[in-house]
């Protein structure tokens, strides 16, 4: 084991695990004053969120809200790998807060947790993209707000420091294609931005509700965005509830979720299912195909051809899809760090597949944490925080196990989002509040090198 500690305490620069040599590279504040919701709906984080941190051609990009709670701005830091400042844009937007709350006085609305900010910068211009602030809204909810999306000129992502400004951004839009329908806009959460192998930037979200929403895409080709399309086709009665993600694996885009229906709420669940499909299109817009090579057109009629494996038995809840990959031989991970279970603690669970053709196996409590997978020089890590503290464990691919090699010591942080660049992780980092009453909070960026010797 070896650790590593806070940015006040001395650190340990690098350390030998096993064959492993872990560095911390780069670690810093970037504001100390990130917002943190004393009044809430849903919940308190809305910084370190979803895809609120990207690495870009020598800089780290973050995405945040200013606190404290009379503030609510919205921010976009930029800061050199290896250098020590960071260079801040702040847009004329603040956090809308829950829209049940529009009546109330200012100083007792509450803040809604979905509405985080995604970055997507495209290789083809080097523009930087932000979308943020949604969560369902039409213009009834927000007149000016209920879709918001900020884009930079072209070469915005790599221009100088002192061309950094908010200047560089074109004044925030309702919508990506202005040729698209004014309603296609409307109740969408949960954007996420990708690359595709042909370096276009794709960006998926939510169009509607909790359990029958659409997953939509549209794409950026370094000129115009497509009119948004939809990945599957939305039902009546509450069954086709979308919670999981859509990534890109060996030029493919492939689809890992659970479904959410009327039906699972009233049997005790929150989510069911364990569902897996991919597109050869990386961008997600041709066939879908199951597992065993099933084809399958836009937009999906029925998931459940797609259905490998139900992951929670009775009396288990589980909030969506799993954390997952596709390793470059083609397996297949996914894992559960907590499946909630009534009356006593919680377990979790890994499903691995080495191929299409092989049985899925499932390993229960085997040292899964919450975090993210990485495939590096053919190992499989997982990084994430536990009890507060980054770490890092490795699959033992003959013992299934996960394996610690990597644990920091001192300070804790409440919650986290990663991204990566190569062999080396990106944490996006959120203090815990100090009282109650914290509504502005530290926030930090921590890189991890860790290659085998």
């Amino acid at each position: 084991m070896v650790s590593w500690q806070g940015a006040a305490e001395k650190q340990t620069k690098s350390a030998i695990a096993g064959k492993l040599r872990v560095e911390v590279i780069d670690e810093g504040e970037v504001a100390s004053d990130a917002l943190w919701l004393t009044r809430y709906k849903f919940g308190p984080g809305l910084n370190a969120n979803r895809g609120s941190i990207q690495v870009y051609k020598g800089y780290i990009f973050v995405a945040w809200y200013q606190g404290g709670m009379d503030k609510r701005t919205v921010m976009l830091s930029r800061k050199k790998m290896g250098g020590k400042e960071w260079r801040h844009v702040k847009f004329r937007h603040r956090h809308v807060m829950f829209r049940g709350d529009k009546k109330l006085p200012e100083n007792k609305r509450r803040g809604d947790s979905h509405n985080t900010i995604a970055i997507g910068i495209c290789p083809k211009d080097d523009t930087v993209h932000l979308i943020y602030d949604l969560h369902a809204y039409r213009p009834q909810d927000f007149k000016d707000d209920y879709f918001n999306y900020s884009v930079s000129k072209k070469g915005g992502a790599v221009v100088s420091d002192a061309r950094w400004k908010l200047k560089l951004f074109e004044p925030k839009r309702n919508h990506l294609n202005p040729k698209a329908p004014k309603s296609a806009y409307y109740r969408i959460t949960y954007p996420s931005f990708r690359v595709g192998d042909k370096g276009d930037l794709s960006v998926d979200w939510r169009k509607g509700g909790t359990h029958d929403a659409e997953r939509q895409f549209s794409t950026y080709d370094g000129e115009r965005w497509t009119v948004p399309m939809s990945w599957n086709k939305p039902t009546r009665g509450g069954i086709k509830g979308f919670y999981g993600d859509f990534k890109v694996f060996n030029g493919k885009m492939y689809a890992c979720w659970a479904r959410r229906s009327a039906d699972d709420v009233k049997a005790g669940f929150l989510a069911s299912g364990l569902y897996l499909g991919h597109s050869n299109d990386s961008n997600g817009g041709s066939a879908w195909y199951t597992m065993s090579g099933e084809k399958f057109e836009l937009p999906l009629k029925d998931w459940e051809q797609f259905k490998i494996a139900e992951p929670v038995k009775s009396g288990e809840r589980i909030g969506g899809g799993p954390n997952f990959m596709i390793t470059k031989d083609g397996s297949f991970h996914g894992v559960y760090n907590k499946i909630g279970l009534k009356g006593r603690s919680s377990i979790s669970r890994h499903f691995y597949r080495a191929n299409a053709k092989d049985t899925l196996s499932i390993y229960e409590n085997n040292g899964v944490i919450q975090g993210a997978l990485r495939e590096i020089d053919g190992r499989l890590y997982l990084f994430g925080l536990e009890k507060g503290r980054p770490q890092v464990r490795i699959f033992d691919a003959g013992a299934k196990r996960w394996n610690l090699v990597y644990a920091a010591a001192g300070k804790r942080y409440r919650q986290s989002v990663i991204t990566w660049d190569g062999d080396t992780c990106y944490y996006h980092l959120i203090e815990n509040p100090e009282s109650k009453e914290d509504d502005s909070i530290p926030m930090r960026v921590v890189s991890l090198c860790l290659k085998a010797q």
